[in-house]
């Protein structure tokens, strides 16, 4: 649980400060930039998890 709180919280802060930065870079708006990273989060977030239950298969070997 404690696993998923913490990839959740860094998540989320990585997502609001790309955001961020895509809507200062460009003409967008905040929220614009917001659903615009919001594919690269799930992508993220399939690939730590993915990540994570490899590293403790090859742990267990």
């Amino acid at each position: 649980m404690r696993q998923i709180l913490l990839l959740a919280s860094s998540l989320a802060v990585g997502w609001l400060v790309a955001a961020l930065v895509l809507s200062l870079i460009t003409d967008d708006s905040y929220g614009e930039a917001l659903a615009a990273m919001l594919p690269v989060v799930v992508v993220m977030a399939a690939l730590q998890v993915f990540v994570n239950r490899r590293g403790r298969e090859g742990g267990k070997r």
